[in-house]
């Protein structure tokens, strides 16, 4: 059972923010996680002809990381690789089908034959993983970190930090002005973000998925408190929040206060995104191939 990594620091998306630090023609980057590994056969003549079943048991890691992102388009089937050795089979589809951002994951079952003489006989397939929020952030309550907020308090309320890509995010953002403010807009901005960091290279990719207007301009005495409540759907990209050692996907809700002649005031919270599961999750079986070296 292998997590193959998949890293393009070069993809050409749009976004809102981009930033890279590293070599001037970074190519891409694949890895083999191995997660569990048994041996089946050890030793052994296989006369032709040979045919045997074997069974075999992998374990997911409890703490497994989900599939990112969470689909991604199949070839057309006069496209479909037949001919592969190791995982970089998911590199060339990718390059058949394109990639979808800076960051692949998948869970991949392999089983390879060594042989004394020729290369390894292999197969693979890529394994649907399904990750449930673990209902560990699911406690009600104000969070929030506030930056250039002087003169004023900022926080949401929310009844949770857990989500699931496609629900109906609530809660309130709540002020308090320290001294005479004068507020131009009031605003909620939800942001996704991708990280990529290796040796030698450094990347990230951010997108801002919504933007709504709570509130128009206003002046606020000192000590002045309001709240104002918002709902808004968390989109469904199928990229849910992820961190391994090397990649990190995270998704942040955002509150600004835009200011006459200072800097916006702004609060932001982490949320934990979780990918929604599709009805007819089916296996990637495009993916199943032999290597025919032989």
């Amino acid at each position: 059972l292998v997590r193959w990594e998949h890293y393009e620091p070069r993809t050409p998306l749009s976004a809102d923010r981009k930033s890279y630090s590293g070599p001037e023609s970074p190519g891409n980057i694949d890895l083999e996680v191995y997660s569990s590994e048994q041996i089946l056969l050890s030793d052994e003549l296989l006369q032709a002809p040979f045919y045997r079943t074997l069974g075999c048991t992998l374990y997911i890691p409890p703490d497994a990381s989900p599939p990112y992102p969470a689909s991604l388009p199949q070839p057309a089937d006069d496209l479909t690789p037949d001919r592969i050795g190791r995982v970089p089979l998911l590199g060339k589809w990718l390059s058949i089908v394109g990639s979808p951002g800076l960051i692949v994951h998948r869970w991949v079952i392999k089983a390879s034959l060594t042989r004394p003489v020729g290369p390894a006989l292999t197969c693979q397939t890529i394994l649907p993983v399904v990750i449930a929020p673990p209902g560990a952030q699911i406690q009600s309550g104000e969070y929030g970190q506030a930056s250039h907020a002087e003169g004023i308090v900022l926080c949401f309320w929310l009844p949770r930090l857990e989500w699931v890509e496609g629900e109906r995010l609530t809660g309130k953002l709540l002020l308090q002005a320290a001294q005479t403010m004068d507020a131009q807009e009031i605003r909620l901005e939800l942001h996704h973000t991708e990280q990529l960091r290796y040796p030698g290279i450094s990347c990230e990719m951010s997108n801002t998925l919504q933007k709504t207007r709570l509130a128009g301009a206003r002046v606020f005495s000192p000590g002045e408190k309001a709240e104002y409540p918002f709902e808004l759907s968390i989109p469904a990209p199928g990229k849910p929040s992820l961190h391994t050692e090397h990649a990190r996907v995270f998704w942040v809700l955002k509150g600004v206060v835009s200011r006459r002649m200072k800097r916006d005031a702004s609060v932001q919270v982490e949320l934990v995104v979780f990918a929604q599961p599709e009805q007819d999750q089916q296996v990637d079986t495009d993916l199943t191939a032999l290597n025919e070296a032989a």
